[in-house]
């Protein structure tokens, strides 16, 4: 076995996503000390050049051939691989392995295809039907994000040891103040916050609903995602210019948004980690959360919780945070101290161990 060799499956530098961010952030603090040469191998298309450019010069960057896609990731991938490295170990760090291929350590995020098949179209589904069982069961070892995956995993896949790698926030309220980011806000007015995309498992559409049976005068909800196509059926026409689409916001406008809103709301159905609230917290924005899957462990005491199917619970809670100085001042020091407790350094620790005991294997 090449054993020096380690290599990172690449597709997560053609897409954007909460687990192409996840990919990327422990990628990049891959350190050389490891004695692992790091090769990323990637699809022959253009690359999210920011993130290439953020790389440190050991880690290696390998075109394969082929544009990406399954037909890449399950066929080209692992014969290059059988062709050029037979033996090293391929790290996949986003929910699929090439099942073909027998020397893999593959992070799953979560298993929504599987248990919540209606969210997502034909072909993707046909996809995750047929792959990320195998991947789960053919993978050398499995890591995912939360507790919540690792006891699906293990109770209907029979995994054992399990290792949990975790996501975290890119800021602290220390290093904004290094880095210099504006304190003022880019939005006029009071807000409340929410950053997800429109996928139907995010549940914006409650969400709304929720801020529409809250109207309260001078609020807005500002929604960090694409659009709001699909949605405008549940806005009424006179609150419009109150539910905002920002679309796409780079790191010093987000960072503004979340520590200038005066609530963040997090109504996901299901999550593998959810990164949004850990980032809330470690900028000083109070959070409310839902209390499905993962999203409790994660955030601990430091959100108050709802039932994310409940539109007037949901709607309750956002009146009680906004209306109680105390709880919202409790709630983001407590929110501090937990976003502490993940730092994609100590990821990237755990990762690099786990490729360690896979090459001894």
């Amino acid at each position: 076995m090449m054993e020096n060799n380690i290599l990172i499956n690449g597709l997560f530098l053609i897409s954007k996503g909460g687990i192409e961010r996840f990919s990327y952030e422990l990628v990049k603090r891959l350190s050389s000390e490891n004695k692992f040469r790091f090769v990323i191998l990637v699809p022959d298309r253009k690359l999210n050049q920011d993130q290439v450019n953020a790389f440190p010069e050991h880690i290696e960057i390998e075109i394969v051939p082929g544009k990406g896609g399954v037909l890449w990731s399950q066929i080209f991938l692992p014969f290059y691989i059988y062709k050029k490295y037979y033996g090293s170990l391929l790290v996949n760090l986003g929910n699929y392995a090439p099942v073909i291929y027998n020397h893999n350590l593959t992070i799953v995020h979560d298993i929504i295809p599987l248990v919540r098949p209606h969210w997502i179209s034909l072909k993707p589904l046909i996809y995750s039907w047929l792959l990320l069982p195998l991947t789960i069961l053919r993978s050398k070892k499995i890591c995912t994000g939360c507790n919540n995956v690792k006891e699906i995993l293990a109770k209907y896949f029979f995994r054992k040891n399990i290792d949990i790698i975790h996501s975290a926030s890119n800021w602290t309220a220390e290093k904004i103040q290094i880095d210099n980011y504006s304190e003022k806000s880019i939005i006029d007015g009071k807000y409340i916050l929410c950053v997800a995309s429109n996928d139907p498992r995010k549940n914006l559409n409650r969400l709304i609903q929720s801020f529409v049976k809250l109207n309260r005068d001078g609020l807005k909800l500002y929604l960090v995602t694409k659009n709001l196509d699909g949605f405008e059926k549940w806005i009424p026409r006179e609150m419009e210019n109150e539910i905002i689409a920002t679309g796409w916001v780079t790191d010093n406008e987000l960072v503004n948004i979340y520590k200038n809103a005066e609530l963040f709301v997090f109504p996901s159905l299901i999550e593998g980690f959810g990164i949004p609230p850990i980032e809330a917290m470690s900028l000083g924005c109070p959070v409310l959360a839902s209390n499905k899957s993962c999203i409790p462990e994660i955030c601990g005491d430091a959100a108050v919780y709802f039932n994310p199917y409940n539109i007037v619970e949901m709607s309750d809670k956002i009146s009680m945070i906004l209306d109680d100085q105390k709880l919202k001042k409790d709630l983001i020091e407590l929110g501090k101290v937990r976003a502490k407790r993940y730092s994609w350094d100590q990821s990237v620790r755990q990762l690099v161990n786990v490729i360690k005991c896979c090459c001894k294997k």
